[in-house]
């Protein structure tokens, strides 16, 4: 941990299930959140921004190639608060990259852009994400047989109007089971900086990121 800076820690675990699958090749999954436990400097803390989603399921819409195309809630929210929540997450999913329609070569590269519009208590923050995406082996993992693939992520947006900006970089791996239909284990280690801009000057953020996912079942 970086003196004068605080380490956050947060293990989420969520059940996805195919619900059905469209004539055009869709599948329709039910995700939801069963919990969320967050640490701040090993000590519990509350988890404000996602304890509202536990237990509410959204139904994804996602193609053929992994490319999410729509979340919505089984059951309309009425609260403000909560759709707002909802949107942010359909936000986070919407930009997870898809696969090439061809078959793929080994060291073969292919590219995902997105951009993202997120309301914050310093005004809409609008960034702009490039993800590139590289075959590089084969293994198996937990049982599975899976395609090895190296991710580099690139991130840049502004919040607000000359309120500030964002920048950042990603590396990691990607353990995709094509058999299953599902990836199996990832990991992406990011680093951003956030420049702000307040009437008591300036300053600079850094965020150093590590996320990792693996499925239970």
């Amino acid at each position: 941990m970086i003196p004068g800076g605080q380490k956050v820690s947060s293990e989420m675990y969520v059940t996805q299930k195919v619900d059905k699958v469209n004539p055009d090749g869709s599948a329709e999954l039910l995700r939801t959140i069963d919990s969320v436990v967050t640490m701040m400097n090993d000590q519990p803390m509350p988890s404000q921004q996602v304890k509202p989603l536990i237990g509410i399921p959204l139904r994804v819409t996602i193609q053929k190639n992994g490319k999410v195309l729509d979340v919505k809630p089984v059951n309309a929210a009425t609260d403000e608060a909560l759709n707002k929540m909802i949107d942010a997450m359909q936000k986070q999913l919407m930009v997870q990259p898809g696969f090439p329609s061809r078959a793929l070569k080994m060291k073969e590269t292919w590219k995902d852009s997105s951009k993202i519009s997120q309301e914050t208590p310093m005004g809409t923050m609008v960034t702009d994400m490039k993800t590139t995406t590289t075959l590089i082996g084969f293994d198996k993992i937990l049982g599975y047989d899976v395609a090895v693939l190296k991710v580099s992520v690139e991130v840049a947006g502004e919040l607000g109007v000359g309120m500030g900006y964002i920048n950042g970089t990603g590396r990691g791996n990607s353990f995709f089971s094509d058999v299953a239909g599902k990836e199996i284990r990832s990991f992406v280690d990011m680093e951003q900086n956030m420049d702000l801009s307040t009437p008591q000057g300036s300053t600079t953020v850094n965020m150093k990121i590590s996320q990792k996912k693996e499925i239970i079942k």
